[in-house]
């Protein structure tokens, strides 16, 4: 977060749109839901003077108080939750979820990890939705396949409440009320009178355009491109020599690469790995023409605005 701040602080809060890059933000999701919790270190055995000087006092402070999940802090009342998700979180079924009492059982990671699995699946995907991008309905075969039917449009107000419902059902199905309070404390909470944004940190469904990058990831690569290739030998270098090196070495070099690239004399590093793909899925779509038509129909593949509906699309 103080990265967050630093770049608010540099643009301002209406300078750009800040978001977390999406790699760093699930690795955390993941690091926190699979750690075991630290054991609270043991209080020092009082001394029989200590005991009889504080045996007549009944009142017990904050301090001595064990801080749980925070069933009660009231991160889910009505006022501190969109108006589009307080009819949900006022389901007496989603209240009783919510509130219940943790388990003695504290020494155990937030949940397994085959459920960590799908919770990265999942976020991954909500993180990435834009309205833009249109969602699509399907039909469930006997088989266990599915198939698309119809497509939609969605705005950034669905998009939230769809993947805090569907989140929410894969931790019932789980008995993991836990789980689904961290992640909306931490990753799903929207701005509220006394809790600030989450959401938007790291989803771009509120982003006029599809974002090609993050902004903290397009900062973490531009300070570890100029120590890494231009101050390896300088630790803590002064303010004239860092300016003196980026004006003089980087930017030069960077305009020299753009230049490269327009005139086709240099390619990026996933051109040949995504031209690979895309033959490989050729012959694939070639070899089923009647489906790769009916799916193109369905998903709406628009090659000029560069979106479609297809799952794999958002990966």
């Amino acid at each position: 977060m103080a990265e967050v701040k630093a770049i608010q602080t540099v643009w301002g809060p209406t300078g750009t749109q800040v978001k977390l890059c999406l790699w760093h933000a699930l690795r955390q999701i993941n690091k926190h839901i699979l750690a075991r919790p630290k054991a609270k270190p043991e209080a020092p055995k009082a001394s029989p003077q200590q005991i009889a000087t504080t045996a007549g006092d009944n009142e017990s402070s904050e301090d001595d108080m064990e801080q749980g999940d925070g069933e009660k802090d009231g991160q889910f009342d009505p006022e501190e939750v969109p108006s589009y998700l307080q009819q949900f979180f006022r389901n007496p079924v989603v209240t009783a979820f919510l509130n219940t009492v943790k388990s003695a059982a504290k020494d155990k990671p937030l949940c397994t990890r085959q459920l960590a699995e799908k919770v990265l699946q999942m976020c991954r995907r909500h993180f990435l939705r834009h309205p833009f991008i249109p969602e699509v309905k399907y039909t469930s075969l006997l088989d266990g396949n599915r198939i698309p039917e119809s497509r939609f449009q969605v705005t950034g107000n669905l998009i939230h409440e769809f993947s805090v419902m569907e989140m929410f059902k894969l931790c019932k199905d789980a008995q993991n009320p836990w789980l689904f309070r961290y992640l909306w404390a931490n990753w799903y909470r929207r701005d509220s009178p006394r809790y600030q944004e989450r959401w938007g940190l790291v989803s771009i469904s509120d982003c006029p355009w599809i974002p090609r990058a993050r902004t903290t990831m397009r900062v973490e690569a531009h300070w570890w491109d100029i120590k890494r290739n231009y101050l390896y030998q300088l630790y803590h270098p002064r303010l004239d020599l860092l300016v003196f090196v980026i004006t003089t070495a980087f930017i030069p070099s960077r305009i020299e690469r753009w230049e490269q690239a327009c005139d086709v004399r240099d390619i990026p590093r996933w051109y040949v790995d995504f031209l690979r793909e895309w033959k490989r899925v050729y012959m694939v779509g070639k070899s089923n023409l009647q489906e790769t038509i009916l799916r193109g129909r369905i998903y709406g593949a628009d090659p000029k605005k560069w979106i479609c509906a297809c799952p794999y699309f958002q990966e």
